[in-house]
């Protein structure tokens, strides 16, 4: 064994190698953690190899914190298994797959990735002399920087374990004889006082263990033997209204001190979100920002940010997680208008527009992604355009419309990179909204605008409120590349 415990040695001090430099490269401020699960069936010794792993890393000179955390402190108690129904069949099957919190388990995982160098983590340890678990046994300090989780079922593919696989690094499967397992398993039970000869230690063997083995093994092999390359899905509410809320989340707004981005705000912040409000001119946005907190009970924070500028944007972000502590959507709202068609626009109100309307929208959503990717979660809305779906009249805006289109285009792309560690970025493209972007546009204009708008008129920006918060919250997990159309039927003609 000692070839096989060098070379996971190897294996993890690469993929740390590797980690660190993806982080160095992507989010410097947040500290990298590996998440490794290590799986198998009773008596496989992964306890043992994740341990002799732990003491090769810890051997050497310099080497990076790392922790064994195991799976066994997430048992259900006692008290639990007498309460079912089946008490009896709990009791005696201790170790099968449902007589573990795994939504604790799934819980742990997700912590130990967004705490990592900002709080210690708490895990439950097994005490086998009360043949219970402990709550708190273990410490997982912020600054540890290697977690091997070692567990039975955490590589299985039935829910909620299956969301495991999607939340770490590196996945070990451990596999051993049957009878090597059932030798190991009945002397554990002997040396544990669980039985007290070796003919009752092999009976429980055979009855409770080898039978939770052959479960795990069926599991890990998704239709039939072959490998599925389905992704887990992740947790869903069945209540939609608690998919809609944003408690504890961290939202920044773009422009979120006027017109649409001011009513995403209070929409957002009223189910919940923190907020992280960016302006660039505006007056009163400590006030309105002050006003929020005061209504809904969040936190708020305005930040003067130029989004034409990639280095005051991505400090911004990464000054918005260092004073909220995470990040988890953000909003790429802000945007001016053109004023002129393509031939009579001056070049240097051309390269403004889109400096900030798309230009300010990629920087936005670069910036927040890699905070995103680091802890495989994020979400990102553009807001686009009808504009980007259509050429507007009366008024001449070729370049509103090619940026609006860029940004739509831009989220669908992104959305296709985002999806392979875990990210969802959509637009959303409001048509003609009453706000103070569109206040000294003449009166025929905008009886034009209604002309052309089936429903006659233009939206209050509290209509948006919606989509947004929609976009910006679970119930939304499955929504990903997608624009949506908010134009009271304009582009529907």
């Amino acid at each position: 064994m000692e070839s096989t415990y060098q070379s996971l040695v190897d294996r993890v001090l690469t993929k740390w190698d590797e980690l660190k430099t993806a982080n160095r490269n992507t989010t410097p401020s947040s500290p990298p953690r590996l998440l490794i699960a290590l799986a198998g069936a009773p008596g496989s010794g992964k306890t043992t190899i994740a341990l002799e792993v732990l003491k090769r890393i810890n051997a050497l000179p310099e080497h990076p914190q790392t922790n064994v955390i195991s799976a066994d402190g997430f048992h259900l108690p006692l008290v639990t298994l007498r309460a079912m129904p089946n008490a009896i069949e709990a009791i005696a099957r201790r170790g099968v797959a449902w007589t573990f919190d795994t939504a604790a388990i799934v819980a742990l995982v997700r912590k130990l990735r967004s705490a990592a160098g900002r709080e210690a983590v708490l895990a439950p340890t097994f005490d086998h002399a009360i043949k219970d678990p402990v709550e708190g046994g273990l410490t997982i300090d912020k600054d540890v920087e290697i977690c091997i989780v070692e567990g039975n079922y955490l590589l299985c593919e039935e829910e909620p374990w299956r969301e495991i696989a999607g939340l770490v690094d590196d996945r070990w499967l451990v596999n051993v004889d049957p009878s090597l397992a059932r030798k190991r398993v009945a002397a554990r039970h002997l040396a544990a006082g669980i039985e007290t000869t070796l003919e009752a230690a092999l009976k429980r063997t055979d009855e409770n263990d080898l039978v939770n083995g052959q479960f795990q093994v069926a599991k890990m092999s998704a239709s039939n033997g072959k490998n599925s390359i389905r992704n887990p899905n992740p947790p869903v509410e069945d209540s939609v209204f608690k998919a809609l809320r944003l408690d504890g989340r961290t939202v920044i707004i773009t422009g979120g001190a006027g017109g649409i981005g001011y009513e995403i705000s209070r929409g957002l912040a009223e189910a919940g979100a923190n907020l992280s409000i960016w302006y660039h001119n505006s007056k009163v946005a400590d006030k309105l920002a002050s006003k929020i907190a005061a209504d809904f009970g969040v936190k708020t924070k305005t930040y003067k940010v130029d989004v034409t500028s990639y280095s005051e944007v991505e400090a911004a972000v990464n000054q918005t997680v260092k004073d909220f502590g995470r990040l988890d959507v953000m909003i790429a709202n802000a945007g001016v208008p053109s004023k002129a068609g393509g031939l009579d626009d001056k070049v240097e109100d051309w390269d403004r527009v889109r400096a900030i309307d798309f230009d300010g929208a990629y920087y936005s959503v670069r910036a927040a992604g890699l905070v995103f990717r680091q802890q495989k979660s994020g979400v990102a809305i553009i807001t686009a355009s009808m504009s980007g779906h259509a050429a507007n009249v009366p008024q001449e805006q070729s370049c509103y419309n090619a940026a609006k289109a860029g940004c739509i285009h831009l989220a669908k792309s992104l959305s296709v990179e985002w999806a392979k560690w875990g990210g969802r970025i959509n637009s959303v493209s409001p048509g003609y909204i009453d706000t103070a972007i569109s206040g000294d546009c003449p009166f025929e204009m905008k009886e034009e605008w209604f002309s052309l708008t089936p429903m006659k008129r233009d939206a209050d920006p509290r209509e948006l409120k919606g989509v947004y918060l929609y976009l910006a919250s679970d119930a939304s997990s499955y929504t990903t590349g997608a624009d949506f159309v908010v134009d009271g039927g304009y582009t529907a003609r």
